[in-house]
This record gives C-alpha cells, structure tokens and sequence, in this order.
C-alpha cells in the first residue's frame, strides 16, 4: 500500500474511532472505576464507589444481589456505595464481576476485577438535554428594580447574561462596571440562582443591562440553552425553573424491560441477565408507573437477579476448571473442585428455572464430565453422633476433636503425637469426613480416646474427663 493511502486510511480509521467514541459519550460521561490506594475495604470484602450528578442512578454488580446505596456528598453529588463480601468458602483473593449502572437516559456495562480488601472509584454523569420552563412572574418590591431567578436540583449551573458570566460552576461572582448583582441560595433540594438588576443606576457602566437580556445556561453535565427576556420592568421578579428535558416514559421503559425478556430461556451470559433486571426495576422505580404494577415489575427484577447469580457463578466455575485443566491436567484436584461447584449451581438453577434450556444441556455435559473425574469415585467415611457430659465433667461438650493412629490418655498426647483436628462438636453434636486412615478419636479433655473403624458409623459419646 502506497504512503498516501496509508495516511488516508489511518485518517478515516481515526475519524469513525472519534465519531464513535463521541456519540457513545453524548448522553453519558463513564470513568471506570480504579483502585484508591489510600483507602482500604475489610479483609474478606471489597468496596465499590460511583459518584454522579444523578439522584436516580440504578447501580448493580453480577456477582452479588447488593445495590448501590446513595448518599449525598458535600460538593451535591450523588455517591453510590457497593459493599461486597466474598463468600467464606471462595479460595482466591479476587473475584471478576460486570459492574452495571443506569441512568434513566442509559446505561453501561463495566468489567471489574477486585481483589480482597480494596477500594475501587470511578463515576457516572448525566449529560442530559434540559428544559427551562417560564414560571408565572411575581411581584419584587422595589420601583427601580428587577429580578430574574433561575431555580433548579442542579447545583453546578453557569449561567450568563449578555455575555457577562454571573454565576461560575454553581457559584455567583463578583460583578464590576454593571447594573447586576449575582447572589445563590438553596430553598430544600433546589438551588435558586438570582440575578437583580438596577435599572436605574446612578453612575452608568458599560455593561448594563437594559432592554433585551440574553441568559445562557450551561454546564458540564449538558449543551447550553439560552433563554431571551424581551423586557425588564421594575417592580418584577421573573422567574424559570431549570429541569431535565422529559426522558423515556412508563410505556417506553417497560417496553424496553419487556422486548430485553424475550428468548431469555435460550440466553447464556450473565451480563444479560443483569440487564433485564435493571430494566424491570427501572420500571418499577418509573415515576409514571401503576402503584399496583410496582411489586409486579420489582418481582420480574428479583427472578432476573436470581437467575443472574447463578449463571455467573457457573460460567466463572466452568472457565476456572477449563483453565486449570489446561495448566495443571483434567486429573488435578482443583479441576475436580471446580466441576463439583458449577455442577451444584447448575442444579440449583434448573431446579428453580426448569425453562433454562442452555444450562439443562451443560448440566447434562458437565455430570458427564465430573464423573470421568478420578477424585468422584473417592467416598471418605463420616464418622458422626451425638456428645454428652458425663458424671464429673464441668466443662463445655463443644469441644475439638483430633485423630489419631494411637491411643491417646490425655490431652498432653495432642502435642506429643502432633495430631491433626478433626472437627468441633457444635450444639452437642458432630459430623467429621475422614480422609485419611486413623484409629481413634479424641475428645479433648478426656482421659481416653475412643476407638472406630475407617469406615461411616455413628459413635456417640459421654464424655469422661
């Protein structure tokens, strides 16, 4: 290929890469979430933080049924916080996950690796098209005065008249050689941006405003509007509320929710499944929707996460023991842990969901699999009964229990002999696998151990100190 085609090419690639990557921003602004490593989550769990200009952003993980919970920062923003524990039988220290969030204007899918222990933070903002909406004028009590008021949620407005910029990222400045004084204030949930202008000053300045008065509004989260005042009158207080432009309605979003459902049966990711429970709960949380359609939508979302914990715990078990049968051959016991748990969830799944007709077909493969498994054939014995305290025992009956291939007469033995515990009494009873060959059990704190055969039985035991 000839230079100048080449530079040709590269150009043309470059610019639909831009045209993508702008139209998939227009509506919404996504920093995935890093690590904070000035900040630390317990030991056996891991913390994810959003924050947003949105008080409505739906915020989900596939791994877990936790939601975000919303709280507001000092700035105004919206912080949403997953708090996620890793379950106590999971071996890794990390855990891949696709981390969902919604905005009502739309939604991205994230992938996330977390590592035991750590903090991740990213954000989600709107960038929305707004309305600003004439409000009916009001009466402001000076003769040679006006006001005009910009009231709305959102608290990082810019907002200029005639070119003049009076309030800066939600903040009023400090206004020279003109007839307008900027000044904030938050009435609840909503910030009032007011602008008073004296029509009558005593010294002119350059910049007055007089007649007709421009404002433009703008801020990060969305393209400028203007606004045009024809006229201002003393004696009058104008007032506009500045809201989002009307986003998707009840119909469209549970139409969405609906159309996402179809074929779910047939589906095989996670990911999807996730996302037909954002959308039903989307429609449920829609402020348009039916009282007595809420509980409906929101039991669609709980079937749908549901369904979503079980497939992603079983394509994450069912590509570990691919893997690990790849590094470490099928015969590795890791592959054998692996299979049993996808097999377990499998079951689960279908036992719920009889429908799932993907995972009824790997079920039937992976039963196949797991039983050309050398250790599927291994059945260890259990040893299990019920303990009690006999005559002169004072202490608990909830105590260890070790094996041992010798007799043991006392608890001082444990040490000499470096026995291995076995298991505890709960509640007054036991349940131990042996897997590996011994001769005895040993209650710790008898005088005696007691004598079993490799083979399952139940021994139940008075304790004899």
């Amino acid at each position: 290929m000839k230079v100048l085609e080449k530079i040709i090419l590269l150009s043309l690639l470059l610019f639909i890469a831009v045209v993508k990557i702008n139209a998939q921003d227009y509506n919404t602004v996504l920093v995935s979430p890093v690590e904070n490593k000035d900040k630390t989550a317990p030991a056996d769990g891991v913390i994810i933080i959003i924050t947003s200009n949105c008080d409505n952003l739906i915020m989900s993980h596939s791994v877990g049924i936790e939601k975000g919970v919303k709280s507001i920062e000092s700035n105004g923003r919206y912080k949403y916080t997953i708090e996620y524990t890793f379950p106590e039988d999971y071996d890794d220290d990390f855990m891949k996950t696709q981390l969902q969030l919604r905005l009502p204007i739309g939604q991205e899918t994230v992938p996330l690796t977390m590592y035991k222990g750590k903090v991740y933070e990213g954000e989600y903002n709107e960038r929305t098209s707004i309305a600003v909406n004439r409000e009916k004028d009001a009466v402001y009590p000076y003769a040679k005065f006006a006001k005009v008021t910009f009231m709305s949620a959102f608290t990082n407005l810019t907002i200029s008249c005639n070119g003049i910029v009076c309030f800066e990222n939600g903040k009023p400045v400090s206004l020279s050689n003109c007839n307008m004084k900027a000044s904030t204030e938050t009435v609840g949930e909503q910030k009032d941006y007011a602008i008073v202008f004296n029509l009558a000053p005593e010294t002119k300045g350059k910049n007055d405003v007089t007649g007709n008065a421009i404002f433009k509004i703008s801020s990060p989260d969305f393209s400028s509007v203007e606004v045009k005042q024809d006229e201002l009158v003393g004696r009058t207080s104008y007032l506009f509320m500045v809201v989002r432009a009307n986003g998707e309605t009840y119909e469209e979003v549970l139409a969405i929710a609906q159309e996402k459902e179809s074929g779910y049966e047939k589906e095989t990711t996670s990911a999807y499944f996730a996302a037909v429970a954002d959308a039903y709960e989307a429609a449920s949380k829609h402020l348009q929707c039916p009282v007595d359609k809420k509980e409906t939508h929101q039991i669609q979302a709980n079937k749908f996460k549901k369904i979503r914990n079980h497939t992603n715990a079983i394509n994450q078990a069912d590509e570990r023991w691919r893997k690990v049968a790849a590094d470490e051959g099928f015969e590795s016991s890791n592959v054998w842990k692996y299979l049993n748990f996808e097999r377990k969830r499998l079951r689960a799944l279908i036992e719920e969901f009889p429908e799932m007709e993907y995972y009824t077909k790997l079920l039937s493969e992976i039963d196949a699999e797991y039983m050309k498994h050398p250790s599927s054939t291994v059945e260890y014995p259990v040893i299990k009964g019920t303990v009690s305290a006999g005559d002169g025992w004072i202490f608990p009956v909830d105590i260890d229990i070790y094996a041992s291939d010798v007799y043991i007469d006392g608890i001082g033995d444990v040490k000499k002999h470096n026995l291995k515990k076995v298991g505890t009494v709960q509640g007054g009873k036991y349940s131990i696998t042996l897997r590996e060959k011994c001769k005895y059990l040993y209650f710790q704190g008898e005088s005696r151990s007691h004598s079993i055969e490799y083979v399952t039985q139940t021994l139940d035991v008075e304790l004899v100190p």
